[in-house]
């Protein structure tokens, strides 16, 4: 609501108001019409209907307050309140007039607060300034110093290269083969190579990690910066980045090679240097070549400890490195008397090792020594006595228990003679002692010991193969063998030697279980040459056992041979006891079925022809004590024979502990022989007897009166049958 519709609505008043009304609007020399003073309208509405709209206002109106009145009475009470406060005022003015002087005084010490801060913000704006110009300068002196170093770094290494100091030279010329020699070589290989080097090929900087780098475009852009101090904290902050930047940059980008930018060999200090390396070169390849030659040479001095000897000459092995490197020629010289020497040593050793093994051999064998060989009259009787005619005691005298191993001093012999060498008795022994050292010749001698061919076997492969990987180790290591060749021709001669000696054992041999032992020795030797990654051997072995395998089957066909050509009245006299080509035969298939199971960790027994060979000479055993049993009189005698022999051959495999396919066999026919020999003796004894039961069943199932099994008694005075009234 406009001005003009207030005053219209307002109620009429008595005319003692009058007055008062017109002094309330009394607006004094307001000109309305004057465009001195603009009035703005819009806002006195704008006034007005924010005072309508005023809660006090509505309530005011609504219950028909008169505001003039209000407003009067409410000025009355703002004039009492503003009197009484001039009035506390006045009371109080004194303390007033105080609080305004310290009012003052701390305006004054305000401003001269402000006055020093301002000096001081005013100061520290150039320090900023002169901050960011030392931090400036101190990157740029970084950046140079790096510079200067990585510089440093490319001439040190170029000059130790080059440079040959005099101690050097007198360290190569005049100095002992020592290993301090060797560090010298060291040093003067890397010379020449350096100084030689044709390329400018990459190289490591020398003690240091620096590189170049370049300045950058703005590092002293940071003088025009203003001098207060928002501007000098900005430039500073701009600065360490930008070092920052360059730093990570330059840690990012930092080679460890570097180029020096012209081939070594090229500059005049190399040219200059060259020849007195060459000179230097030239001494050492003579003074090693002479400290090589000598302690070569002293391998072949007697009582000379070769492997002490390789061990020092691996402390020295840069210096066939070295000869290798400069001169070739040289280096093979050495190479060639290394191989001549050892190859001397090796078979002067090894041949006097086999005769002095020679003087201890003992051999239990002879080239009769087959299954039909027939043993002396004396032999044969030896413990057999007693068993003729009693098939109870029968298999007592061949056993374990009287063919104990026995020895004449420290001199093996065969516990038996009738078996001979197919009993391996303790001889499997030795399989596990594989691994203990060699015989040793001045205690063997000492002790007077005798051994048999295994233990002299075991000892010679035990010593090559400690000898040849100790060897192969030393070629790798020293000359940087590669390939075999150079260990071949080594041992060419070494290996020939001991070949021929296990040739001319196997010439003059028919132990097959000697050879057997050989075989599994061979097999250990090859899993310990693999286990120590030596496969240097491997040609010797094959060979070895294309040597035993054939002379095995040699021998197993001859057994064969003499059982098939045998003449049964020509094996013996013609006994129950046990024939001792059982005995033989047991012996030998309880040796080789205990060898294949000591064996089983190297594959058993895997030759398939030496399997088939066993099998055959099992067929012929048979036959011949088939043909042998023939040779008796009447059936019980051959019978008895039978259960006497098979009974033998099971006794030796329970008493050995062996379940093969050969126990199983012979098991079955001694429980054939033994229901034969029962039939035999009731047949003896009640022969009536066994032939009416057959008898009497086909009559009764003729007369169809026969539903059961027909049950007799014997009593002394009759022969009867239950269930019939009728005698027998």
């Amino acid at each position: 609501m406009d001005l003009d519709t207030f005053v219209a609505h307002q109620p009429t008043s008595s005319t003692d108001n009058s007055d008062e009304d017109n002094d309330e609007f009394n607006l004094g020399h307001l000109d309305l019409t004057s465009s001195e003073t603009d009035i703005n309208f819009n806002e006195i509405d704008q006034d007005l209907k924010r005072f309508q709209e005023d809660v006090m206002v509505q309530k005011s109106l609504s219950r028909g307050v008169d505001l003039r009145q209000y407003a009067r009475e409410t000025e009355k009470e703002l004039h009492e309140l503003t009197q009484s406060s001039i009035a506390d005022y006045m009371e109080q003015i004194d303390d007033v007039a105080l609080l305004n002087d310290d009012i003052d005084i701390c305006d004054t010490t305000l401003e001269r607060m402000q006055q020093m801060l301002q000096t001081f913000q005013s100061r520290l704006g150039g320090i900023s300034d002169d901050i960011k110009h030392l931090q400036d300068d101190s990157l740029s002196m970084n950046i140079k110093l790096k510079n200067r170093r990585a510089v440093e770094g490319r001439l040190q290494t170029f000059l130790e290269g080059i440079v040959v100091p005099p101690a050097l030279v007198v360290s190569i010329c005049d100095s002992e083969v020592n290993e301090s020699y060797v560090e010298s070589l060291q040093i003067l290989n890397d010379k020449l190579k350096y100084a030689s080097s044709g390329d400018d090929k990459w190289q490591k900087l020398m003690g240091h990690q620096d590189d170049v780098v370049m300045l950058g475009s703005g590092g002293g852009s940071g003088g025009s910066s203003g001098g207060d101090g928002s501007s000098g904290g900005g430039g500073s902050s701009e600065t360490k980045r930008r070092n920052s930047d360059i730093n990570v940059a330059a840690t990012a980008a930092a080679p460890e090679m570097f180029k020096l930018g012209v081939a070594a060999r090229d500059t005049t200090a190399a040219q200059e240097v060259l020849p007195m390396l060459e000179m230097m070169r030239t001494k050492a390849v003579a003074k090693v070549r002479d400290f090589l030659l000598s302690r070569i040479t002293s391998l072949r001095k007697g009582k000379t400890n070769v492997q002490m000897t390789q061990q020092m000459l691996l402390k020295f092995k840069y210096l066939y490195f070295f000869l290798k490197m400069h001169s070739p020629l040289v280096a093979d010289e050495i190479k060639t008397m290394y191989v001549s020497a050892m190859s001397k040593v090796l078979v002067a050793l090894f041949k006097a090792y086999h005769q002095q093994l020679n003087k201890l051999t003992v051999k239990l064998d002879d080239k009769k020594s087959v299954f039909a060989t027939v043993p002396p009259r004396s032999m044969g009787n030896s413990g057999n006595s007693g068993n003729s005619g009693n098939s109870g005691n029968s298999g007592n005298g061949g056993g374990e228990s009287k063919n104990k191993p026995k020895t004449t001093g420290n001199k093996p012999t065969v516990s038996n003679p009738v078996i001979g060498v197919f009993e391996i008795s303790t001889r499997h022994e030795i399989l596990e002692e594989l691994d203990n050292p060699p015989i040793i010749m001045h205690i063997a001698q000492k002790e007077s010991m005798k051994y048999l061919y295994e233990h002299i076997f075991r000892s010679v492969q035990k010593h090559l193969s400690d000898s040849a990987a100790n060897d192969f180790t030393f070629l790798v290591d020293f000359f940087h063998a590669r390939t075999h060749e150079l260990f071949n021709e080594i041992y060419s001669k070494t290996l020939t030697l001991c070949l021929e000696h296990v040739e001319h054992y196997l010439a003059s041999t028919m132990d097959a279980i000697a050879i057997l032992i050989l075989i599994r020795i061979n097999q250990h030797l090859r899993t310990v040459m693999q286990r120590r990654c030596c496969p240097c051997l491997d040609p010797y072995l094959d060979r070895l056992d294309m040597l035993l395998w054939p002379r095995l089957k040699i021998i197993l066909d001859k057994n064969i041979t003499s059982l098939k050509t045998s003449a049964p009245n020509k094996l013996g006299p013609l006994e129950f006891h046990v024939h001792f080509v059982t005995q033989r035969y047991a012996h030998f298939s309880s040796a080789v079925a205990l060898l294949h199971r000591e064996g089983a960790q190297f594959g058993g027994m895997t030759d398939s022809n030496f399997l088939n060979q066993v099998q055959s000479l099992r067929q012929h055993v048979l036959a011949v004590l088939t043909k042998l049993s023939a040779l008796h009189s009447n059936e019980k005698a051959r019978t008895i024979f039978l259960i006497n022999n098979y009974y033998y051959v099971n006794v030796v495999f329970i008493e050995k502990n062996i379940q093969t396919q050969d126990r199983e066999l012979f098991d079955t026919l001694l429980d054939e022989q033994k229901s034969l020999f029962v039939e035999l003796e009731l047949k003896e004894s009640f022969e009536r007897l066994i032939k009416f039961v057959p008898f009497m069943e086909s009559e009764m199932e003729e007369k169809g009166k026969y539903t059961g099994t027909l049950v007799c008694c014997c009593i002394p005075s009759r022969l009867c049958c239950v269930g019939t009234d009728s005698l027998c």
